[in-house]
């Protein structure tokens, strides 16, 4: 299929209408596939409902929605293969039951089907040449967009801006400098959360707790030695924790220590219900990224362990 074809796809989406009101679920879903690949979080033709697709979706809806548009990505991530260059991949065996899909029905239902989506190969070959992914992005946004271009540009080009912060987290640089300005930190700040959340999965390091939501995510990334002191955003100085965790932490109740244990201060009584579940986590593993690069660094460790509350 020629690139003016897909021009031509992109400008005629099989959108819902209500009142002369276009569902922006699909043309969404398309602006978030683009931006994982123009920052390079999506490196094969295989697209995966993960974490990161569905936070990054909310983010692009939560800007175009109306009162009456409602946040269910599983919709346009189902009825873009209606337009016939978006496909899914069922697993071996249940290629049967997809082809009797109406609909998404739950997501676990459908992912008990389906492994992930994927583009028309000679559409990702188009994506991977940036001029040609700006010009498909242009009539998206045109043509769906119109009465928002400006915030929706400036939406993208946050975006590369934090994938550019992330990718130097992620390779190692630890400082930022006293005197960078609002915005630099705010880039800054998003590309550490969105990096601890992704190397731990997702997952409170000490509870295991583990929901996202269409996006809304209850895993926070929290400093080890706090931003206001230590100016270090570097992943090792970083923990994710689930807000009733981070709380406690914040407060050193919970700390995690140099034996990569969690230690809980003498403050909290058993006998109080809602300390229990606090105090059961009293030398329990903390739950650690695969990777042991990002693992918490020594200094950053003994830094909560030697305030926790006596």
């Amino acid at each position: 299929m020629t690139f003016n074809s897909y021009l031509d796809k992109f400008q005629n989406l099989r959108t819902g209408l209500i009142h002369g009101h276009i569902r922006p679920h699909k043309p969404v879903m398309i602006l978030t596939i683009l931006s994982l690949i123009e920052n390079g979080k999506l490196s094969e033709n295989k697209i995966d409902y993960s974490p990161q697709l569905l936070e990054l979706f909310k983010r692009y809806f939560d800007l175009v929605k109306t009162k009456n548009d409602a946040l269910n990505p599983i919709l346009p991530f189902f009825h873009l293969r209606g337009d016939n260059f978006f496909h899914h991949k069922p697993f071996p065996g249940k290629q049967a039951g997809y082809k009797t899909l109406n609909g998404p029905g739950s997501v676990k239902a459908f992912f008990d089907i389906v492994q992930y989506a994927y583009l028309d190969d000679t559409l990702y070959h188009y994506l991977q040449d940036p001029n040609k992914l700006n010009k498909l992005r242009e009539i998206l946004i045109r043509k769906y967009f119109s009465k928002l271009t400006k915030e929706v540009w400036v939406l993208i080009k946050e975006e590369q801006e934090i994938t550019t912060y992330e990718t130097i987290l992620k390779n190692g640089s630890d400082k930022i400098s006293e005197k960078s300005n609002d915005k630099e930190n705010r880039y800054r700040s998003a590309a550490f959360s969105r990096t601890i959340r992704e190397i731990y999965d997702y997952r409170c390091s000490a509870c295991g707790l583990r929901i996202n939501l269409n996006g809304l995510v209850i895993i926070d990334a929290a400093h080890l030695i706090p931003f206001s002191k230590s100016y270090d955003d570097n992943p090792c100085n970083g923990i994710a924790l689930c807000k009733n965790h981070h709380w406690a932490m914040d407060h050193f109740l919970l700390v995690p220590g140099k034996d990569k244990l969690w230690h809980v201060s003498s403050e909290l009584d058993d006998r109080i219900p809602g300390c229990k579940d606090i105090i059961s986590l009293n030398n329990r593993k903390v739950l650690l990224p695969q990777n042991q690069k990002f693992h918490p660094k020594e200094e950053s460790l003994s830094w909560r362990h030697e305030r926790i509350l006596k």
